[in-house]
C-alpha cells in the first residue's frame, strides 16, 4: 500500500509496492522503447504502487529483482512511446492461456495476436515475430510458434507464478481500497499458496489488509513473521512495510514500531529513510 493517505499494496503496473522499486532508470518494455512505467505487478498496474512509490524508485539505486517485477508490472499498463514494430524472437511458456516471455529476471506477459494458445498450454515455445509499442506482438507471415520442450522449466515456471503472485496482490489491494474485504482477503490468500512459501512482501500486503479491514490480530501474527525473517525472498519493500505500520499504529502501536524499525534496516537510502523516521518519531515512546 502506498504512503500518506493512500494504500500502497503490490501494483501490477508487482508487484506487489509489493517490491522495492528502487532504481533511478526508465523502465523499457520488451519493444525497447521507454516506458513511462511498466510496473507489471507489481504493483504492476497500480494498486500497489503509488505515485509516491514511483517517486522514490526514481531516486534510488539499482533494482533488486523483485524491484523489477514490481516495475514490470506498472509497466504493463502503460503504452511505450511512439515507434516502429521491430523484429524480435521470444522465448518463454504457456500458463492459463497467456504466453510469458521469460528471457529476463522476469516473465512478461503477452497475447499473441491470431495465435491458439489452447494446444501449446504448459509447453516452452518460441515465437518469431514482431513486436510493437505496448508490446503487441504479432507472428511474421506464414510463421507458427515452435514447440522447444513439452513442458516448461522450473526456472520459466517460478518467473510466471511470480508475476501471476503479483497481479493477484495488485488485485487485493484494490478490492481492500474499495472496500470490500471478502474479495480482498480471498485474493490475498490466494497469492499466498500460489508459489509457496509466500515472500516477504506478499506477508506485508496480507498484514495491511487485515489492519484495514480490522483483524489487528492477524496483521500482528503477520507482522511477527516479517520481524523475524522468516519468510521467502528478497529484502522487504521498505514503503509497503511504512505503509502497514500506519495502518496499524492506532490501535496497535507497538506493532507498528517493530514495523517502522524493520523498514528503518532495510530502506538502503535517503529515498525512504526519512520519511521512515519521521514516522517512527511520530508514534513517540
Amino acid at each position: 500500500m502506498t504512503g500518506g493517505n493512500s494504500q500502497c499494496f503490490a501494483s501490477k503496473g508487482e508487484g506487489s509496492r509489493s517490491t522495492c522499486c528502487s532504481a533511478p532508470h526508465r523502465s523499457k518494455s520488451l519493444h525497447g522503447s521507454s516506458s513511462v512505467g511498466e510496473l507489471s505487478a507489481t504493483h504492476r498496474r497500480s494498486p500497489l504502487f503509488s505515485a509516491r512509490e514511483l517517486t522514490a524508485a526514481a531516486r534510488a539505486r539499482p533494482m533488486r529483482p523483485m524491484g523489477r517485477v514490481a516495475v514490470m508490472a506498472l509497466l504493463l499498463s502503460v503504452p511505450a512511446f511512439a515507434s516502429k514494430p521491430v523484429e524480435r524472437t521470444l522465448t518463454g511458456c504457456v500458463l492459463g492461456g497467456a504466453f510469458y516471455s521469460t528471457e529476463d529476471t522476469v516473465a512478461y506477459r503477452l497475447s499473441p495476436r491470431g495465435v491458439d494458445l489452447a494446444p501449446l498450454e504448459g509447453k516452452a515455445v518460441k515465437l518469431r515475430g514482431w513486436l510493437s509499442p505496448g508490446d503487441a506482438f504479432a507472428l511474421a507471415d506464414g510463421g507458427a510458434p515452435e514447440v522447444l520442450a513439452p513442458s516448461c522449466g522450473e526456472r520459466e515456471r517460478h518467473l510466471i507464478l511470480r508475476e501471476q503472485t503479483i497481479r493477484l496482490r495488485v488485485d487485493a489491494g484494490k478490492a481492500a481500497k474499495g472496500g470490500d474485504f471478502a474479495v480482498a482477503v480471498r485474493l490475498i490468500e490466494q497469492a499466498m499458496t500460489l508459489d509457496p512459501p509466500p515472500e516477504c512482501d506478499t506477508f506485508t500486503d496480507r498484514a495491511t489488509i487485515f489492519a484495514m479491514k480490522g483483524d489487528l490480530d492477524g496483521a500482528v501474527k503477520d507482522v511477527g513473521t516479517l520481524t523475524s525473517r522468516t519468510c521467502r525472498g528478497d529484502t522487504p519493500n521498505p514503503l509497503l512495510l511504512q505503509d502497514l505500520a500506519r495502518a496499524l499504529r492506532a490501535k496497535r502501536k507497538q506493532a507498528a514500531r517493530d514495523v517502522l524499525q524493520l523498514a528503518l534496516r532495510v530502506c538502503d537510502g535517503d529515498w525512504c529513510r526519512p520519511s521512515i523516521e519521521k514516522d517512527l518519531k511520530a508514534l513517540g515512546k
